[in-house]
């Protein structure tokens, strides 16, 4: 996300309204460390210490805990909103990096369904139109899905047709995205709010959507095939993606173009936003033509490391084609472009509700989401991630690379990006109907933590500021 300012209009014409953010860690968690209990450092992996991921591999410990998280407490951290609770770097590597091979994995398994069906298909099926002696569907076609009509007593007879348990990602391959991950997590800078671990939840809380797709069920059943075959759309069929022979609801391309997108897509984030970049005017600013600089140079960045030697077979999985290759770099580029909300281009597309949520802007609100996911998510979680945003614009004011004082109408900026982001955001998450029966829990979770905030956030904005100031001062 293109970051906000809190409090001025006069650092850019072209920015949108400003971005506010606090946490009170009074509230969320003992100042005493051993009030809060830390996540356990995940041991860095090379090829021989990581099992290769099969066809009948069983979830793993990292992929269980990701799995039952709810919503509203997706963290890294536990407890959640604590300070002294910060994840290590590798923990926060292993959760990305656990997410993107469950991702990854489901691309081999579907392409090799494919690919097995359509050869399996050719091998059995007779002259006379027989599959191992059982009569298909007159209008079946050779590479198509078949509708057949089997006798019981022919069951027997495609009993061990199931292909044996195969491997999706060698070992090797799995160290090579653990590298890649690694290695985007480097460029990472220590900022509080635009760093590694908002980059992580970012990414769970972008799979955890993936998940809720299917935990929804339709709110009514006679709009679920029109709800989801938008969202099919949206995922990866006007793309001319390599899924298009399936129903691209089940795009596992797509998905992982997703998710791969959540992960870089703040890499190098120098923690002022674009129009201090503008300012300034840092050597990005001239590639990029000063629109969305900071988004477009992330994704220069990750797909630049990508294509280095070291991780050659991580990247054979995920291109098997120039096609692939130019397909999710189209997906991964609307992804991260459009969560600069601060562009005036994506200002002007957003204007009409309706057409906010044609095909290809369903999966963009899905990432925006997960961008500012705190605000819709927990109490605690808005806290933690908006004072470590409010940090972050106070650095840079007191760093002089910003000429607003982020303490100035804190509050009262929190309510109106509520107003005029968060809520339309978490109300076009219901509208779209992909997500069936969850998808009112964005914005009754947006309105429980803005109605909190309007009671409370005087007084929390107040004692924060105190705080931060009086951290800055000791640590001069």
């Amino acid at each position: 996300m293109s970051q906000m300012v809190a409090s001025s209009t006069n650092e850019s014409a072209s920015s949108s309204p400003q971005m506010s953010a606090m946490r009170s860690q009074e509230n969320t968690c003992s100042s005493s460390l051993s009030s809060c209990s830390t996540m356990p450092g995940a041991p860095k992996s090379d090829a021989s210490s990581l099992p290769p991921i099969t066809t009948s591999s069983l979830p793993s410990d990292r992929q269980r805990l990701i799995a039952n998280q709810s919503w509203d407490k997706i963290s890294a951290r536990h407890p959640i909103g604590c300070k002294n609770s910060t994840p290590d770097t590798e923990t926060l590597i292993d959760y990305a990096a656990t997410i993107l091979e469950m991702r990854l994995a489901d691309v081999v398994r579907h392409r090799r369904d494919v690919k097995n069906s359509r050869s399996q298909a050719s091998s059995m099926v007779s002259e006379d139109g027989l599959i191992n002696g059982v009569k298909i569907a007159p209008t079946a076609v050779a590479g198509e899905m078949y509708e057949v009509d089997i006798d019981e007593g022919k069951l027997e007879d495609l009993e061990g047709l199931q292909p044996p348990s195969i491997v999706l990602l060698s070992s090797n391959c799995r160290a090579q995205v653990r590298a890649y991950v690694r290695r985007i997590a480097s460029m990472y800078h220590d900022n509080r709010y635009h760093a590694l671990e908002h980059a992580v939840h970012v990414t769970m809380s972008a799979n955890k959507l993936l998940e809720m797709l299917h935990e929804g069920g339709p709110v009514d059943p006679d709009d679920d095939t029109k709800d989801m075959k938008k969202f099919a759309v949206s995922l990866g069929a006007s793309y001319q993606s390599d899924d298009s022979s399936v129903s691209s609801t089940e795009s596992t391309s797509g998905k992982f173009s997703f998710v791969f997108a959540a992960i870089i897509h703040d890499v190098d984030h120098q923690g002022v936003p674009n129009a201090r970049l503008v300012v300034e005017n840092d050597p990005i600013v001239q590639l990029y033509d000063g629109i969305s600089v900071a988004e477009k140079h992330s994704i220069k960045v990750a797909f630049r490391t990508l294509n280095e030697s070291e991780f050659d077979e991580f990247r054979s999985l995920v291109f098997e084609s120039p096609d692939d290759r130019l397909h999710m770099h189209h997906i991964v580029t609307n992804l991260v472009v459009n969560t600069d909300i601060a562009s005036p281009e994506r200002a002007q597309s957003s204007k009409d509700s309706r057409m906010a949520l044609r095909h290809s802007v369903v999966i963009e609100t899905m990432l925006n989401v997960a961008d500012v996911a705190h605000s819709m998510q927990s109490w605690e979680l808005f806290l933690f991630w908006n004072r470590n945003l409010f940090e972050e614009l106070y650095d840079a004011y007191k760093g002089g690379r910003s000429e607003n004082n982020p303490a100035n109408g804190w509050y009262e900026n929190q309510l109106f990006f509520y107003k005029i982001y968060v809520l339309p955001l978490a109300a076009k998450m219901q509208m779209c109907g992909v997500f069936g029966r969850r998808g009112g829990e964005f914005l009754r979770n947006a309105i429980l933590i803005r109605d909190q905030w309007e009671r409370e956030g005087d007084q929390i904005t107040k004692d924060m500021i105190v705080s931060v100031e009086r951290e800055s001062l000791s640590s001069a």
